[in-house]
């Protein structure tokens, strides 16, 4: 029996073969033939059934057939089971309702009676299995939930996806360097400014390694503009040696005037989560801008305005976690501020050579290294 799969097939190859030993033992005129009856199917049903019942309650059947009282470890002492005609062990129940049959909890006929159940009822929930087959049977709850959660089908369509472990970083991302060394960028928008609704684009450009954000205004997505933006980051923050972006047709076409000691990097085609070092910093710009601006008109100064500040405000996020006192942020890299008045480094006194101020400086510098390497990229 274990070779079927459905219940309806296990119950078809039985009645067959109970006829073939019917129609074997009798005469040839008292032979049945045609398809099957509803009683034979039945009768197969209730032969598995009788079998996992001999199996299961062995004591209980052996109580009842001999008229004594049942075992006391039984668990179907309060369900008053009692033998019918058909040697079916049923439970009388405190209803006027007719007797149902007990089912036994690891019976491989209950896993397809139970399956049969959940698919009449398309796939519904463990209660709904449930109650259409408490209509004929005495099955247990947690039973009914075990067989409903094993259920293929459901479980292709209510599974979560697969969650694979995360990959190392790569090395440009893991090794110290200077701020904007290594970089990657992305335009966002469009954004709509005054006069006339006119379009703008914003570009992000992001620190691969101390995670700090510039932002650019840019009139349209041209090479030309996008030349112009990358000039005004180069006077500012300093030529990199690396930039990553994704595969538009502008940064490819810049790729080729830029400066030789840069290298212009492009991510797989149709592989946005390559860049995702600088698509959630995106996400955070356009969020601030979205509940910032909400429906507000600024003019392109404006805009560039708000650009510098909110680029500035984004610098002085933590970086490490949030239940420390003096948390890591890009602003230590850049200019060694922790927030807008304070700053990390003590005054240099006046009256210090400047080869103690040079050492006390590069001394505070390994520090946040130390901080940077053991902070942020720790488990």
């Amino acid at each position: 029996m274990t070779n079927c799969s459905s219940l309806k097939k296990a119950v078809t190859c039985t009645a067959w073969i109970r006829r073939f030993c019917h129609n074997v033992r009798c005469r040839p005129g008292e032979r049945k033939i045609g398809s099957l009856s509803p009683d034979e199917k039945r009768d197969a049903l209730h032969f598995w059934i009788r079998l996992a019942q001999e199996k299961f309650y062995f004591a209980e059947l052996d109580a009842l057939r001999n008229g004594t009282t049942l075992p006391h470890h039984s668990s179907l002492s309060k369900v008053r089971p009692h033998l019918c005609k058909d040697g079916l062990l049923k439970a009388t129940l405190r209803t006027n309702e007719p007797s149902v049959i007990i089912l036994p909890d690891l019976g491989y006929i209950t896993t397809l009676i139970v399956d049969e159940a959940h698919r009449q009822c398309f796939h519904q929930s463990t209660r709904t299995t449930l109650a259409l087959v408490s209509a004929e049977y005495l099955v247990r709850r947690r039973t009914v939930l075990r067989i409903v959660s094993s259920c293929g089908r459901c479980r292709r369509y209510r599974g979560l996806p697969y969650n694979s472990a995360e990959g190392t970083l790569p090395e440009f991302r893991t090794t110290p360097a200077r701020a904007f060394s290594k970089v990657g960028l992305d335009y966002f928008g469009p954004i709509y400014v005054d006069p006339g609704e006119t379009k703008v684009w914003g570009l992000l450009i992001t620190c691969a390694t101390t995670r700090a954000v510039h932002l650019e205004v840019v009139r349209t997505q041209s090479t030309e503009d996008l030349q112009l933006a990358l000039r005004r980051f180069f006077a500012l923050r300093g030529t990199p040696s690396l930039i990553y972006s994704d595969n538009a047709k502008s940064f490819k076409k810049l790729s080729g005037v830029l400066p030789r000691s840069t290298c212009w990097r492009y991510i797989p085609e149709a592989s946005p989560w390559w860049g995702g070092f600088w698509e959630r910093l995106v996400a955070c710009v356009k969020k601030s801008l979205k509940i910032t601006l909400h429906q507000c008109r600024l003019s392109y100064d404006e805009l560039a305005t708000t650009f510098y500040e909110l680029a500035l405000h984004l610098n002085l996020r933590p970086l490490t976690r949030d239940n420390e006192d003096a948390a890591l942020t890009p602003a230590h890299f850049l200019f060694g501020i922790t927030s807008i008045r304070g700053v990390v480094s003590p005054a240099v006194d006046p009256a210090a050579t400047l080869d103690r101020a040079w050492r006390n400086r590069r001394r505070i510098s390994d520090h946040l290294t130390r901080r940077w390497t053991g902070d942020i990229y720790r488990p």
